[in-house]
This record gives C-alpha cells, structure tokens and sequence, in this order.
C-alpha cells in the first residue's frame, strides 16, 4: 500500500464518520438553472399529505405521523418507503405528492430518480462480467476500452477497474462541463467519456478533470468513474449498458418499470423533482445527463428493492442467482486498510448505534438511500422528490430501523359472552402474537369506567383468561391492548357486550321496600 493513499484514506474515513452518509452525494456547482415552473406554495399541501397504505403490511399510526411531520417540516413533497426482513418485504408505504399542480400522489409503484443509488446497478453489472472471467480486477481499464484513459502527470500508471470501483482512480468530476437537460442523454456514453477523458477532446480539461495525485493514492468520489464503468459494461459485453441491464439485471429481478431512459418509461408515473425555495416549490424538467449510469435510472420501492432483498441474499432472487454468494462477499469487503468503509460501489455506513452497508443518492429535486444492516438482516429504502439535509435522512432511517427490529403486537383477540346478567362474573380470553415472537401483557379496559392492570407476560400467542362483571344494565364495549417486553404497545381491539338488568325478585312488596331504601338498592346493584 503506497504511503499517500494510507494517509489520506485515513483522513478521509475521518470525515465519513464524521458525515456519516452525507458523503456521497452530488455537487450542484455548475449545473443548469431550474425551471421557472413555480408550484403551490407549502401551506396548501402539508395539511392534505395522504397516505397510500397497503393492508398486506403492519400498519403503524405513529410512524405515519413521524413521516408526515418530517417531509412537512423538511418541505418534501413526496416519499416512499420500504423495508425488507429475512429475505421478505416486511413494510412498504408513501406519502404525499408525485406531481403537485395535478394533484397527483405518491404510490408504491411511483417512479423516483435514484441520482447516486444508480451506481449499485453498475456494480452488479459490471460482477456479473467479472465473475464469468471476462476480466480481473487489477487489469488496466486501457486492456479493454476504444481509447485510452492515462492520468496526464503520471501517464505510466495503469488505472484498473478496482480503482474505478473504489473512487481511487484519481479521475475527478468536472461540473463545469457535466451539465444535465430535459430529456434523454444527447451524446453516447463512450463518445462523451472519449471527449471527457482524452487530450484534444472538446471537456478535456488535465487540471480539472483529475486529481493532481497519482491513481491509487488518493480517495476522489467520482460520478465520471461510475459512468466509465458502464461504459466497460457495454464494451466487454458488446450491448449498450441500459441494454445488458435490462437483460441480466431488471428482467430476472422483476424490475419491469425501472429503466435508464425516459424514452422507456410512463413519464406520468415519475415523480416530479422540486426545490423549496422559501415559500414554494420548483418543478424541475424530467432531466438526464452524459454520463447517466452514474445517477439517471429510475425506479420505485417496490421493484429496486428486489435489487437489495438480491445483495441481503447472497446474490439469489427467488430461485435465480444474479450473483455468486463469493462476489458479493467481494463487493461489501474493506478493498483498502487504508479506507476501511469502501467496498466496491457500496459502502459503509454507521449511525444510531448501528453498522449499514449501502449507497446513497442526492441530485437536483431528489434524495434517496438503499441500506441494510447485516446484523438483523432488515433493509431500508428511502426515495423522495425533494431536497434536505443529511440529518434529516439519518433521523428517518433511524425511525424506519427501529420499527422494523421492535414491532408491537398485533391487536388482541377478545373472545367471551356478549351478553349476560348484572352481577354474575364472566370469563373472558385475551389472545395475540408478536412479530418478533416477544413475551406480551395485556391491559383491559372493561367499558364501566373500571380497567386492569397489566397483565404479568406470556408467550407470544398464549391465552389468557380474565374476569369480570357489571354492575348495571346497558351496553358495553371491552377495549384491549397489548405490550411486548420492550414496551411497544399495539392498537386497541374492541369487543361489545350488551347487560340486561337481573330480575331477582319481582313482588310488589320488594319494589316498595327497595322504594323505601333507596341506599339498599345502590348496594346491591355495587355488589
């Protein structure tokens, strides 16, 4: 390991610890300006955010409020949410607006840019060539593109695909000629990395498209690497790189509305980027850009985090394998000591007391992050058509962990008589399960301003029995919740019963003595 890249990969994991997950994210400098398209201001839509909900998931009221006050407060539009658990979709929820000026929500199946989350696509691409041998990790990238690629001060060092895959490669990002547009990419990828990467070509800058270090020395973020990459893709597998993803990747991941083009997309099923601006939101154009692998595809919660349930899988999807369990082994690994939370593409993350591997995005009118923890095996995925800051995400994906590792009982079952008689005790069954198989308790309120207290707990799905009577003649309903062992409480269930007054004596001599001592009456009635 060369002294450089040790001393200042040290000092960069310095500052993503410091940052957390804010590190990779893109820079606005010299982009275009946004669309003067001005949209209804803040005020008109935080009180009218709806929720698209899904019966087939558990429902949390309190996560729902978290999430609406955040994007309120945060000024997001429109969010969706996901989240996976041993290998299966444990949660998936949306809020809010795809399209504000139609009055358009978001849904699960709503189309989000991805901006950075892109390049965990051209990770699995280009593994997927690699594994079959096509080629090693150390090659030099000038073995296999059309043109050669050298850094100008240090043209006899070969620049390989790890360091393209590790952001060591010294290749630099140059906003100045890295615009975005409305529509599709203008240029072919390989032409516009030619004119980006080679002396004479019309964005060949040698002192602002690379580092002064030398490759392999130094840790440089780079969205031109990433795209570079892709274009490896569509070299060494002799199909356009949106073409083999579409192949290898999308159709075996049931990822049939997530494409790189809006040529392949229904337009009106994106969400819409905006900016907040103090008091309104500006709609940016559906945009593209150049070196679109590293930030262009589009997707919803519900098909990319197929994507991430395949990575938390050791590489298999259902029954299909899209991935060796040894490849991505390879890409969520330390590649250098010396940057200990880069993997290949996908990186480390860690906040909330918890460790992450995953990736993610920010670009003009859009946030996003894809991230599990091996530890529990629960996966998140964030997609938003809006701009806020880094601790904003990390406080939402701390919310989404921990109601995802703790999630209450469901609401218990009630079973007994509906009915009866004033003073005679009936027996009444409390039941209920626990996702995470925790031991429960009980609370009852019995409708008759009386309640229980806790209960002590039992297993999760155990019944208990409990008592009671009514003192008086009338309808009543019990209400039940329950507890797990870690104090997450689930909804109120409700169950109705209905207390006639007992007939005990009906004489007229004992109305007329009850008549004459009232109190007498009171008491028996309490008893």
């Amino acid at each position: 390991m060369k002294k450089g890249l040790f001393r200042k990969g040290l000092v960069f994991g310095i500052i993503v610890m410091t940052l957390l997950i804010g590190t990779m994210i893109f820079p606005v400098n010299g982009q275009t300006a946004v669309s003067k398209n001005i949209i209804k201001n803040n005020d008109e839509i935080s009180s009218e955010y709806l929720i698209s909900e899904n019966s087939n998931y558990p429902l949390n009221n309190d996560l729902d409020e978290y999430i609406i006050n955040f994007m309120s407060e945060d000024h997001i539009p429109g969010l969706s949410a996901t989240i996976v658990k041993n290998d299966s979709v444990f949660w998936t929820n949306s809020y809010g607006y795809a399209n504000i000026s139609k009055g358009q929500l978001v849904e699960d199946t709503t189309l989000f840019l991805l901006a950075s989350v892109s390049k965990t696509i051209v990770a699995t691409a280009i593994m997927q060539l690699y594994e079959q041998g096509y080629f090693d990790l150390h090659d030099p990238i000038n073995d296999y593109l059309q043109f050669e690629v050298n850094h100008p001060n240090f043209p006899s060092t070969n620049i390989t695909f790890l360091m393209l895959l590790t952001h060591t490669s010294s290749i630099k990002d140059n906003w100045g000629v890295m615009h975005y547009f409305p529509g599709d990419p203008t240029m072919p990828l390989g032409e516009y990395l030619e004119e980006y990467l080679t002396p004479g070509g019309n964005y060949y800058n040698p002192a602002l498209n690379f580092c002064p270090e030398e490759p392999g020395t130094v840790f440089e973020y780079s969205n031109i690497g990433a795209a570079l990459i892709g274009y490896l893709v569509e070299v060494i597998s002799n199909v356009t790189f949106a073409e083999y993803c579409e192949i290898n990747i999308f159709q075996p991941l049931d990822m049939d509305e997530t494409a790189w083009f809006l040529a392949d997309l229904n337009v009106s099923n994106i969400a819409v980027p905006y900016r907040w601006i103090g008091s309104k939101y500006i709609a940016y154009p559906h945009y593209s850009n150049n070196w679109y692998p590293a930030a262009c595809l589009r997707s919803s919660v519900t098909e990319l985090r197929n994507h991430l349930m395949m990575m938390m899988n050791n590489g298999k999807y259902n029954s299909t394998q899209i991935l060796q369990e040894s490849t991505v082994d390879l890409m969520l690994s330390t590649q250098y000591p010396s940057l200990p939370i880069q993997g290949i593409i996908w990186y480390k993350m860690y906040f909330g007391g918890r460790n992450f591997w995953g990736h993610s995005g920010s670009y003009d009118g859009c946030r996003t992050v894809m991230l599990f923890e091996p530890k529990t095996n629960i996966g998140v995925i964030v997609l938003t058509n809006g701009e806020f800051g880094n601790q904003a995400m990390i406080e939402i994906l701390i919310e989404l962990f921990d109601f995802a590792e703790n999630m209450p009982p469901n609401e218990p079952i009630i079973d007994g008589p509906a009915s009866g008689k004033t003073r005679i005790k009936y027996d009444y069954i409390f039941v209920t399960s626990d996702p995470e198989e925790h031991n429960v308790s009980y609370f009852i309120d019995w409708g008759d301003n009386t309640t229980s207290d806790w209960s002590d707990f039992v297993t999760s799905g155990a019944e208990i029995t409990l008592t009671h009577k009514w003192s008086k003649q009338g309808s009543y309903t019990i209400k039940a919740k329950a507890k797990d062992s870690y104090d997450a409480e689930s909804d109120w269930s409700e169950f109705e019963v209905t207390i006639p007054r007992t007939r005990v004596l009906t004489n007229v001599w004992y109305q007329c003595f009850l008549e004459c001592f009232p109190m007498l009456e009171r008491l028996l009635n309490f008893l």
